[in-house]
């Protein structure tokens, strides 16, 4: 592979509120995602232009609400077609807590950091979930070892960061031959158009592979001259060792399309064997998907893959959700 270029910018948005907001899980994250849409379309649209698709608008390709909720490619680009599916350039992750939650924006998407700061206090003002409970925007800070305050409430004032690149950081370290990953989320990866109930190795380097180059190529320094199909026939030498985990039942409703959308996918860890060079060319890949997340509902907070290191405790039971 050549050199990953993908740059990141993880940050933690911290509110207050009066009552519970629920957003210490993967389901009340979800929630905010929807919530905030609505209101950035609001923030960005005219409103007499609310319902209208943004593909029929003239301003489409100059407003920063498509480039997050429906991108599309530039005008001339070959890499993809007009009606494929661009990732988004973020990812809504729960932070654990209660009123905390994590956004991760991707390349190009930074730059969109002050409409979050702004629909987030909207959103506030008018109030979320069922019994429209409002709450402040307290402060965003990055998710790093020394957090740098992007926007406090005393002040009012939006910092903007420099992004920085996770996917020099070093995996951590693991017994040679042998990989094992917990899958945090629910993961929907598919080969050949199915869902696979438990991930293979070669599947998880093939969608993570694809995400990262779109990624790239749409909202970052350009595509990668990777080798796709070599990559996927050295991934499919590395064999599932083991599994812990199951198919965790999880979903959303859209609002605005009256739609809900299956989001359920394996939770657990797997554990794989294979050649050591084979593990080593995808551990850059693969240590990415603990911040950008894979698959399918991956800006949703699904498919947060991470590795883990030799020596560390099993999990102990399946998780079914």
């Amino acid at each position: 592979m050549d050199k990953l270029n993908l740059e990141v910018l993880p940050l933690r948005f911290i509110l207050e509120s009066e009552g519970p907001l629920k957003l210490s899980d993967l389901a009340g994250t979800v929630r905010m995602r929807g919530a905030f849409g609505l209101i950035f379309r609001r923030l960005v649209c005219p409103p007499g232009w609310w319902n209208r698709a943004c593909r029929s608008c003239e301003l489409w390709r100059a407003c920063p609400y498509p480039m997050f909720f429906e991108p599309a490619p530039p005008e001339g680009s070959d890499r993809l077609s007009k009606n494929a599916d661009i990732p988004r350039p973020y990812v809504f992750r729960s932070a654990g807590v209660d009123n905390e939650f994590d956004v991760t924006l991707i390349g190009r998407g930074s730059g969109a950091l002050p409409y979050f700061v702004v629909a987030l206090r909207e959103l506030g003002a008018q109030g979320f979930g069922p019994v429209r409970r409002r709450f402040a925007l307290e402060r965003v800070e990055t998710r790093q070892e020394n957090p740098q305050t992007i926007f406090d409430r005393s002040d009012n004032l939006v910092r903007m960061p420099r992004p920085v690149s996770k996917s020099h950081d070093p995996p951590p370290p693991s017994a040679a031959g042998r990989r094992r990953y917990r899958f945090e989320t629910p993961a929907i990866l598919k080969s050949n158009g199915v869902v696979e109930e438990v991930p293979t190795y070669a599947t998880l380097v093939k969608r993570a592979r694809d995400r990262i180059n779109a990624l790239s190529t749409f909202f970052g320094d350009g595509p990668h001259e990777w080798d796709f199909k070599g990559m996927g026939e050295r991934a499919e030498q590395v064999r599932t060792a083991s599994v812990a985990g199951g198919t965790r039942t999880h979903g959303r409703l859209s609002r605005r399309r009256g739609q809900f959308h299956d989001l359920s996918g394996f939770v657990g860890e797997i554990a794989y064997e294979g050649p050591e060079e084979t593990f080593a060319e995808f551990d850059p890949l693969l240590a990415l998907l603990a911040e950008i997340h894979v698959g399918k509902g991956a800006a949703f907070g699904n498919g947060r893959v991470s590795t883990v290191p030799s020596g560390a405790e099993r999990l102990r039971e399946p998780c079914h959700g």
